[in-house]
């Protein structure tokens, strides 16, 4: 995080008294809090809500009694009280803002192409740079039920089909359509082959497998691979004539050899037999 002399972090906004008109509808209502740069003890730094009228005291996203009208906010950033102002959203607000968190680059302004593909999305609302410099947030109109959802990663999936493989494209078409806004195109890749997973080159070959689909991944959307689908895992054993217990020894090792060597979280789909058993 850039600093100035001081060791706070630098504030990346523009003139409060001039925010932009679409920014509107947020100053008409009196749902505002001021920030100031407060260092853990750790020596991160972080943002917390202050009462616009009392800047000694923190502010609740809760309790509306701590909030002020937009003016008040400005007044205690102008008299240097605070570092920032901040609006409140509430089930109320006919909005909704997506924060797009550690996307930027602060020297080149760059931004990445995960995070372009949002903003591309909400290319017909508001957006703008965080304080701290490092992302981007979105701001639209909204309905429906809240939503308050953090993405812990950003990443991409690889689909190994071993089964089923001619309906994967029908099935991610209609997971795009009904779970992603009907975005173009999600972050998956796929092979309609599988690795034999006994075979002594078996961990070789997936990882170069995977190793192909993040390039893929990260030149279409600026995301790295994260996770690995096998579906079904009993079809990639490669050995029938085996005990079962045997094959998933086998199987889970090679598992765990392709996980140390992609860095990725794998999930093996098992198939079910007739009589109801899982193996």
């Amino acid at each position: 995080m850039n600093s100035n002399n001081s060791g706070k972090p630098t504030t990346a906004q523009g003139n409060l008294a001039k925010l932009p008109r679409a920014l509107a509808p947020l100053i008409e209502r009196p749902q505002w809090t001021v920030w100031r740069w407060t260092q853990k003890p750790d020596g991160s730094w972080q943002k917390p809500p202050f009462m616009a009228t009392q800047p000694g005291r923190h502010a609740s996203t809760k309790d509306s009694t701590t909030w002020s009208d937009y003016s008040k906010a400005l007044a205690a950033v102008q008299a240097g009280h605070a570092d920032g102002i901040s609006y409140i959203l509430t089930t109320d607000d006919p909005l909704a803002a997506i924060d797009l968190d550690h996307c930027r680059d602060v020297d080149t302004h760059s931004i990445d192409v995960w995070a372009q593909n949002f903003l591309h999305r909400g290319r017909l609302t508001y957006s703008e740079v965080t304080p701290s410099g490092y992302g981007c947030r979105i701001w639209g109109f909204a309905d429906g039920e809240p939503l308050n959802h953090v993405v812990k990663r950003q990443c991409g999936v690889l689909l190994i089909a071993a089964e089923g493989a001619d309906e994967v494209r029908l099935r991610l078409d209609a997971v795009v359509r009904e779970k992603c806004g009907g975005m173009a195109r999600a972050p998956f890749a796929w092979y309609e082959t599988a690795p034999v997973l006994l075979h002594k080159d078996a961990v070789e070959n997936l990882v170069a497998m995977a190793r192909q689909a993040e390039a893929s991944l990260l030149a279409e959307h600026g995301l790295p691979l994260g996770l690995i689908i096998i579906d079904t895992i009993s079809d990639t054993a490669g050995a029938h004539h085996r005990r079962r217990s045997s094959r998933r020894r086998h199987r889970h090792r090679r598992s765990s050899g392709r996980s140390m060597a992609l860095g990725a979280a794998w999930s093996a789909i098992p198939h079910r037999e007739p009589a109801g058993r899982r193996y």
